[in-house]
This record gives C-alpha cells, structure tokens and sequence, in this order.
C-alpha cells in the first residue's frame, strides 16, 4: 500500500509523559518527510498549545484543533473552516456543569480560558515557561459566562476533576439536552464541542482538500476521541498505552508513549533507520 500521509494525535501519543517529542521521534518523522509524507497533528489542543510542537517538527501543514472542531494554518495564523459552539447552547453548558469538583475550561480563538489551576493547567504552565515567549500558548483564568455573553467564538470546553463518575453522569445528561460532541481525551477530561465534531471528520475533510483518500492515511491515537481517525485511516496505529477499545479498532499496535512508540510504529511500515 503507498500512503501519502501521517497523522499524529499529540497527549499520550506523539508527546511523551514529560510533554517532549522524542530525538528518536523527531528524526523518524523527519525521514519519512524527505519520503513525501505529508505531516499532519490532529489533536484535542488549541492551537496555541499546539504552536511549539509544530514549530519544532518544521511543519507547514495546517492542524485539526479541539478534536475536529476546526482547522488551523499556523503560517496565515487563521482557521481555515470549523464549527464553534453557538453562545446560546455555550451559556447553557456553563451554567449546566458548574460544579465545585468540576474544573471548566473553555477555548476561545485567541486562548485557553479556565476556572480555577488544576494539576492540568499547573503542568500546562510549567511547561509554557520552558518556551520562548513567543511559542507559549495564551492560559488565563476567567468568568467564563461573562465570555459568553461577550460573544466571543467558542470552539470547544473540557470538564475535567477526579469525581469522573460526576462528570461522565453530567455529560451524559446534557448530551441528551443539547446538540454536543462529548469524547474522552483523559482519564478525568470530558471535551464538549458542537455536534458532529470529531478528528476523524476534520481530517476527511483536510484528505478531500488534498485529493487524498483515507486509504493512503496512516493515523496514531491512544484515547477515546482518537477512534474516528483511527476508524478512517487505512491504517489506524494504536500506542501501547492506548485504552483498549483504541487498541482493539487499530490495525497495528506499537510501544507506548514514553518507549518510542512513535519511531517503531514508523519504523514497521517505512524503510527509516
């Protein structure tokens, strides 16, 4: 089979558990570049948390955003297409699932909005501070009503806490009120985005922008909101710490995360050293 592109999703896959790509991983993707591989990240990120990583693999390809909710062109600094939240159903998520054990974060265009620092945000800003000012990603602490009645566009929230059994019961609740796309990107972390966002969806509709068909996609998850991708690949590669439904729908599973997982699921289906 010829393929034409890869995919990575990042957390848990492409990033290992210090939030690095590897030397081994960055000379693998590099190879398989100089091959004509197209390099796409399809991740649950904003693209500002995006940013550095794709500024370190020297990539000019857009990426899928917030699961599919929208496509970024870091060279034009825009989005290409997506599908924001609309205010009216953005209003009803923040005042459905506040809670004291519920830390609600929600992506805007220009930043990441939050509640309250978590051990999530508090890792996302330590490692923001490892970055050169201009790479790190835009975090800052909100009312994030007040935002939605600015009317600013709202491209994805997360509800996460350690009472995972609150959020997957107020999830699904409001899953049965409102028009929302709810996946699994953590162990503790719901995302909700508007109906009919996924990666899977986004990245088909990037394949028909190029002319390319799912057959001649290679893609690489480990969590549950990397099933669509993995479903549409002709190839869907699974890390060793994926969740086993991941595992169960790939074609291929490789090591884990922080064992080069990335560079030997390369390395089994193109001729790199």
């Amino acid at each position: 089979m010829s393929y034409k592109v890869v995919a990575f999703d990042l957390d848990g896959t492409l990033i290992n558990s210090r939030r690095e790509i590897t030397e081994q991983s960055m000379r693998a993707i590099e190879q398989i570049r100089q091959q004509g591989m197209k390099v796409v990240i399809v991740t649950g990120r904003h693209h500002v948390a995006v940013r550095a990583y794709h500024h370190q693999l020297g990539l000019d390809t857009p990426v899928v955003c917030c699961n599919g909710t929208y496509l970024y062109d870091f060279k034009n600094d825009c989005v290409i297409h997506g599908n924001p939240i609309g205010n009216d159903i953005a209003a009803q998520i923040v005042d459905f699932m506040d809670h004291d054990s519920i830390n609600m974060l929600m992506y805007t265009t220009g930043a990441m909005n939050y509640q309250r620092v978590d051990d999530n945000i508090a890792g996302l800003q330590e490692w923001s501070r490892t970055l050169a000012p201009e790479l790190r990603p835009v975090m800052l602490q909100a009312d994030l009503a007040q935002i939605v009645s600015s009317g600013e566009t709202i491209w994805k929230f997360v509800a996460t806490g350690d009472d995972t059994d609150l959020i997957r019961s107020k999830v699904t609740e409001i899953e049965t009120k409102l028009p929302l796309s709810c996946e699994w990107s953590w162990s503790n972390r719901v995302d909700l985005s508007a109906a009919g966002n996924t990666k899977g969806n986004q990245l088909a509709q990037l394949l028909n922008d190029w002319q390319i068909e799912p057959s001649e996609l290679i893609a690489f998850g480990d969590n549950g909101n990397d099933m669509s991708m993995i479903q549409l690949a002709g190839v869907g590669v699974a890390m060793g710490n994926a969740v086993e439904p991941l595992k169960a729908a790939a074609d291929y599973v490789t090591d884990d995360h922080d064992n080069e997982g990335v560079a030997k699921g390369l390395a089994h289906f193109f001729d790199i050293a």
